[in-house]
């Protein structure tokens, strides 16, 4: 369960029944969260059952790239009081910045 101000989500798994399921690179994925970590960011963990991320398909192109995912935890989504806590959003941008900047993958 993804709470809104707990810091941003790091996907582990996402899967449709019978269609689509993505699974991140476990060595990318473990890199982020040592590299949070260290860092002192909070994040949580991400399993979805019953939807999937537009990326559960990049992991199969050009025989194979390594793929991470963050995600924005949000509620109500795709409706008009869809709702996101802005903290979340500022640490997920400083989290992709510094993980480009640093080389960190």
């Amino acid at each position: 369960f993804r709470s809104l101000g707990h810091g941003p989500c790091i996907k582990l798994m996402d899967a449709i029944r019978g269609k689509t399921a993505y699974l991140p690179s476990w060595d990318l994925t473990k890199k982020m969260i040592k590299f949070m970590k260290d860092q002192g960011i909070s994040y949580q963990s991400e399993v979805v059952i019953g939807l999937s991320t537009a990326l559960s398909l990049v992991p199969f192109m050009n025989l194979g790239i390594q793929t991470a995912c963050l995600s924005l935890p949000i509620r109500y989504h795709h409706s008009a009081v869809e709702m996101a806590d802005l903290r979340d959003l500022e640490n997920m941008i400083n989290i992709l910045l510094a993980l480009l900047v640093d080389n960190v993958l």
